[in-house]
C-alpha cells in the first residue's frame, strides 16, 4: 500500500509538470513515431508553440504554483487527521511540495525536466492509454523522482525489460499497474497487466514499434487539414476504430487485460454486430483541436461527425437568435434556440424509421422505446401552444456586483425572445401579469417602462420591446437605452445554443463564497480555504477575460466552438 500511494504521488507531479506544446527541432522519432496510424484515439501536436506564447501563457500561469502548495498541504492535512497516512506517502508529499515550493511555474517544469517547448502525445494502442512527451533534460526527471524517493524514505519499485529500467506505479496485489519509463528522451505513462510478459512491455514502451506510425500515414496532418486545426494539439475519438476493437477476435494485448482483469467479453450476436457496425459507420469520429492561436486569443473546435440525412434533419430545427452581437459586450449569456413547430415532424419521421425497422440487438432495444416516447413527448400540446410564439430565447447579464452579508446583489440585464408573433407575447403579458392590462408597446424596438408589479422580489426598472420578430425585457436603470440594438438578430448565425462569461464575473463568484469561509471560524481549515479562494481569483483574473463557446450543426458535423479571450491590458 505504501509502495503504491508513494507511486501516485510521484505520478501526480510528473503530470503537473507537463505545461505546455511544442520542441524546437523536428525530431523524426519524436511522440507520433509511437502511435499507430489505426490508433483509436490520439491527443497530439505536430509542431511547437512559438516563445513568444509561450512566455505569455507562462505569465498567466504565475500564480499555479501556490496553488499547487496550499492544494499538498490540504491533502497531508486531509490524511494526517484521517489516519490513513504512514511516513512514506507524507515524505513523498513533502518532497513533492519541495519541488514546486518558492518556484516560477518554469523553474518547476525544468526541475522535472520539461520545458514549453516539448511535443506530446497521447493515444490509445488498441484500447490502452499511452502518454508520450518529450523531455527537455532526462536526466533532471530522473533527479527530480530520486529527490521526492529521498523525501519519502523509499524507493520506487522498479522492473527490468533488457537494458530498460522502469518504474512500477500500483498498489500491492492489484491486477493492473501503472507503468512508466525514459527511453532516450521520452518520459512514456501506461497501464500494463501486474504480470505482464516482456513481449507485451516492449510493444507499450514503443520498443516494438507499431507496423505503420501516425507519422508515417500523416493521419493528424490531414484530420487538421480537414477540419481547419493547427498544428499545436489536435486528435479525435474513432468510434469505428474502438468498435472493431471490440468486436473482432482478442488481441494479444487485449487478451492480457482481460486474463489480468478476470474478464470475459460478452458474447454478440450477428444482430449486435451488424447494428453496432452500422453506428459506428453512422457516427464515425469526433475530434477537436485549436483553430486559433493569436496573442489575447485562444479558438477550439469539437465536432461529431454525423449522416447526412440526420445533419439535414438536425438544420430544420435551426432558428436565429436575438442578441448575439451585444452578448459579446455581456458579464454573461445563455441562449437556446429551437424551431418548436419543426419538432413534432421530426420526431415523427425518426419514431416511424425506428417503428418499421426496430432494433434487434439488446444492448440497443431500449431506443425503439426511447424513439417512441419522442414521438409522444412531442405530442405535447405545449409544444403547439409555444411555437408560435417563441423560438429562442437569450438572457444576457450586463451588470454584477455582490452585495455585503449574501443580500441580493446589484444586477442589470436583459431578456430577448426571437419570436414569430411578438404581439402575441405582449398580449399574454398584459393578460397574465397583473398591472399589466393597459400597457402598449410600439414595434419599433423603442422601450416602453412596465409598470412596478406588485409583490415582486426584485425592486428595479423594466422596460419592454418589441419588433416584428423579437420581444425584449430590459431589467435595470439605463437598460432601456441599449435595449432595441441589443434585439438585432441575424438569420445567418442560427447556433442551438450559446453560453459565455466574463472573468471579471468568474471573479465576483468566487468572491461571494468569501462569507461562507469566515462563518466557518477562525480555523486553519477556514484559513487555508481563504488563501486558496484569494490565489484562484488572481490566478483566473490573469488567465482569462472571456470563455465564450456555442454548439452549431454544419454541413461537416454537430460542432462546439469555444473560445477563451486573454484579460485586455489596463
Amino acid at each position: 500500500m505504501r509502495q503504491g500511494l508513494l507511486s501516485l504521488a510521484c505520478a501526480g507531479a510528473l503530470v503537473l509538470s507537463l505545461g505546455g506544446c511544442g520542441k524546437e527541432e523536428a525530431v523524426a522519432s519524436g511522440p507520433l513515431a509511437y502511435v499507430p496510424a489505426d490508433t483509436p484515439y490520439v491527443f497530439a501536436n505536430l509542431e511547437p508553440i512559438s516563445e513568444q506564447r509561450a512566455q505569455e501563457w507562462l505569465g498567466m500561469l504565475a500564480e499555479l504554483p501556490r496553488l499547487y502548495v496550499l492544494q499538498l498541504q490540504q491533502v497531508r492535512t486531509a490524511l494526517t487527521r484521517s489516519g490513513e497516512a504512514d511516513a512514506v506517502l507524507l515524505g513523498a508529499l513533502d518532497g513533492l511540495q519541495a519541488e514546486i515550493e518558492g518556484k516560477s511555474f518554469e523553474q518547476i517544469l525544468q526541475g522535472f525536466g520539461y520545458s514549453m517547448q516539448t511535443r506530446i502525445a497521447v493515444y490509445g494502442l488498441d484500447l490502452v492509454p499511452v502518454m508520450r512527451a518529450e523531455l527537455a533534460d532526462p536526466s533532471a526527471t530522473r533527479a527530480a523522482i530520486a529527490r521526492i524517493e529521498a523525501k519519502a524514505g523509499q524507493p520506487l519499485p522498479t522492473g527490468k525489460l533488457g537494458d530498460l529500467s522502469y518504474w512500477q506505479l500500483a498498489p500491492k496485489d492489484a491486477p493492473l499497474m501503472g507503468v512508466m519509463a525514459i527511453i532516450d528522451n521520452h518520459l512514456v505513462l501506461s497501464i500494463a497487466p501486474a504480470k505482464a510478459d516482456e513481449a507485451l512491455l516492449k510493444q507499450i514502451f514503443g520498443m516494438t514499434p507499431p507496423a505503420e506510425s501516425m507519422l508515417v500515414s500523416e493521419g493528424l496532418s490531414k484530420l487538421n487539414a480537414q477540419y481547419g486545426y493547427l498544428p499545436f494539439g489536435s486528435g479525435y475519438f474513432d468510434l469505428q476504430r474502438a468498435w472493431q476493437l471490440v468486436a473482432q477476435p482478442t488481441t494479444p494485448l487485449q487478451a492480457a487485460f482481460m486474463q489480468s482483469l478476470e474478464v470475459t467479453p460478452p458474447a454478440l450476436d450477428a444482430a449486435c454486430t451488424q447494428e453496432m457496425d452500422a453506428l459506428a459507420k453512422a457516427w464515425p469520429r469526433s475530434s477537436f483541436g485549436y483553430t486559433r492561436l493569436d496573442p489575447g486569443v485562444v479558438d477550439m473546435r469539437w465536432v461529431t461527425e454525423a449522416p447526412a440525412a440526420v445533419l439535414s434533419d438536425l438544420r430544420t430545427l435551426r432558428a436565429p437568435t436575438p442578441g448575439l452581437a451585444a452578448a459579446d459586450e455581456a458579464l454573461f449569456n445563455m441562449s437556446f434556440a429551437l424551431k418548436l413547430d419543426a419538432l413534432p415532424p421530426l420526431a415523427n419521421k425518426w419514431a416511424d424509421a425506428v417503428a418499421a425497422t426496430p432494433w434487434q440487438c439488446e444492448f440497443l432495444q431500449p431506443m425503439n422505446q426511447a424513439f417512441a416516447d419522442a414521438r409522444s413527448a412531442a405530442a405535447n400540446p405545449g409544444i403547439y401552444a409555444v411555437a408560435p410564439v417563441m423560438q429562442s430565447i437569450n438572457v444576457l447579464l450586463t451588470h454584477f456586483k455582490p452585495a455585503p452579508d449574501m443580500a441580493q446583489p446589484e444586477f442589470k440585464g436583459k431578456l430577448l425572445i426571437g419570436s414569430p408573433s411578438p404581439a402575441a407575447l405582449v398580449s399574454m403579458l398584459k393578460a397574465y401579469v397583473p398591472g399589466m392590462a393597459t400597457l402598449e408597446v410600439p414595434v419599433d424596438g423603442s422601450a416602453t417602462a412596465l409598470p412596478a408589479i406588485p409583490e415582486m422580489p426584485i425592486a428595479l426598472p423594466m422596460f419592454a420591446a418589441q419588433t416584428g420578430n423579437v420581444f425584449g425585457i430590459a431589467v435595470g436603470e439605463g437598460e432601456d437605452a441599449a435595449l432595441g440594438a441589443a434585439m438585432q438578430m441575424d438569420s445567418a448565425t442560427q447556433p442551438l445554443m450559446t453560453m459565455a462569461y466574463d472573468g471579471a464575473l468568474y471573479g465576483e463568484l468566487l468572491g461571494m463564497m468569501e462569507p461562507m469561509l469566515l462563518a466557518m471560524g477562525d480555523t486553519p481549515e477556514a484559513k487555508e480555504s481563504a488563501e486558496m479562494l484569494k490565489i484562484s481569483r488572481e490566478l483566473y483574473a490573469k488567465m482569462f477575460g472571456r470563455l465564450a463557446m456555442r454548439v452549431e450543426v454544419t454541413e461537416q458535423g454537430i460542432e462546439l466552438m469555444q473560445r477563451m479571450e486573454m484579460p485586455k491590458a489596463p
